[in-house]
Parts: C-alpha cells; structure tokens; sequence
C-alpha cells in the first residue's frame, strides 16, 4: 500500500488543508509507506510575460503558506474531523503539534524542488538574462 498526494493546482494546493488528507499523509509516514506526488498545471500556450509571472509565482511558492495547522483543517463532516483529530492526539507521540511537523518535514523538500523545477520551466530559454536574474533573487 502507498500514499499518493495529488496537488492539481499548485498555486493552491487544497488537500494539504483537508483534515483526511494530513492523516493519510501522517499515517503513511508512521506506517512507513511509500510517498507518491502527482502534481498538475494548467496546460495551454502562455505569452512570454505569463510565463515570467509563472515562474515567479512558483518562485515563491512555500508549504507553509499552504499546509494549515491539522486541528485548523477543513473537513465536510465535523464528526469524522473530531474522530481524526482524536485518533492523532491518542496514537501519534506529540499529537497534534507532532502531526504537523511530520508533514511539514515530509512537504517541504518536495514543495522546494517544484518550486525551482516549475519555476525554471516556466521561463522562457530566449530570455536568459531573465531568467539568471530570476534565478538569482530566489536563492538570495
């Protein structure tokens, strides 16, 4: 059995603030099972002004601007959000504090090789001068 994390917008990633979600993710690591990343993007022809604008934005894209505080985590039915919330306090050492340092650990070297991947492949080759200034303010 493996956790597969499906992210089909990255600008906002909304399962990483989805209550099933981070326990499934939490779980998988505890469990030790493997970890899967399916990410998406529009697709489409983009001008060279939006592919710029595209690669900054994935510049900046951060987990922490996105992955929410579990116990701050939306979920449909408040019940199974009390019973989620419950079992990760009783069976995770840390509860949920510790919740949510596993998945940040476990998210942020993924979010930082999409952020620089994407945001180089957004950027146009014919602009290498852009595109070395670009580069250049996100290590900075």
């Amino acid at each position: 059995c493996e956790v597969c994390i499906s992210l089909p917008n990255m600008q906002f990633p909304r399962p990483l603030q989805r209550v099933w979600c981070i326990y499934e993710l939490v779980h998988g690591v505890i469990h030790e099972k493997p970890i899967s990343y399916m990410l998406f993007e529009k697709s489409g022809t983009l001008t060279p002004q939006e592919k710029v604008e595209k690669a900054k934005d994935m510049l900046n894209l951060e987990v922490t601007n996105y992955l929410c505080d579990v116990r701050d985590a939306q979920c449909s039915h408040q019940p199974d959000k009390a019973m989620l919330l419950g079992l990760m306090e009783e069976k995770v050492e840390g509860g949920c504090d510790a919740v949510n340092a596993i998945a940040l650990n476990l998210l942020q070297p993924e979010f930082e090789k999409v952020r620089l991947l994407r945001g180089l492949s957004a950027i146009s080759l014919d602009n290498e001068d852009e595109a070395i200034s670009l580069i250049n303010t996100s290590i900075v």
